[in-house]
């Protein structure tokens, strides 16, 4: 008959037990990693903003009644600046002034970014005063205002398919709109239709 002695089962024991928790462990290290490899890799949303696409048509909704607050506050006097860019290094800036809900003015700087460098050249600019206005067609659409910004917004913008694309509406100028447009699902560069409002001034 075989028989063991105490020691000699304790050891028996401890050992299923290493290879109990060597087996558990391992099976943790492959979940993490499999779950780790099913999320998107960050980088794939480098030109992607931070969006409040969660429930856009409440977000607009706030952010509308607080620009109707601020043109009320301001006399519906103020500019606003919008940025473009690409991944050619050219960056567009036009700011756009408002007085009692005209536009009375529209200047343009285009600039060309040097490759891996914060240095940029000038290298279009110009100045449309009232009497000029919608002048320079090959270089940008027509000016509009605040008010016709929100809505393209509500009736283009958000209403893109969001089966086919990425839908972003951002409030970072104190609620009002920062960004408003859509991506087209799997588009790599200059895919964005909307708007980029870096500033909102009054005048």
């Amino acid at each position: 008959m075989l028989s063991c002695s105490n020691s000699t089962i304790f050891n028996i024991i401890q050992r299923k037990n290493f290879i109990l928790m060597k087996r558990t462990g391992l099976l943790v290290i492959a979940l993490v990693f499999i779950f780790s490899s099913c999320q998107k890799d960050p980088a794939s949303n480098a030109k992607k903003v931070t969006t409040n696409t969660n429930s856009p048509a409440l977000n607009y909704n706030d952010s509308y009644r607080a620009w109707v607050s601020y043109k009320s506050n301001v006399s519906n006097s103020y500019s606003y600046i919008t940025t473009t860019s690409s991944f050619t290094g050219r960056s567009i800036e036009i700011k756009t002034s408002v007085i009692n809900g005209s536009i009375i003015s529209r200047d343009y700087t285009a600039f060309q970014y040097e490759q891996n460098s914060a240095n940029k050249t000038i290298i279009k600019q110009w100045h449309e005063d009232q009497s000029i206005l919608n002048t320079h067609p090959d270089d940008v659409g027509d000016a509009i205002t605040m008010d016709a910004v929100y809505l393209q917004a509500k009736s283009i913008w958000l209403k893109a398919d969001p089966k086919t694309n990425d839908i972003y509406f951002e409030t970072k100028n104190n609620g009002l709109i920062s960004t408003c447009g859509y991506f087209p699902l799997g588009c790599q560069d200059d895919c964005f239709t909307g708007i980029n409002i870096s500033s909102i001034t009054s005048l």
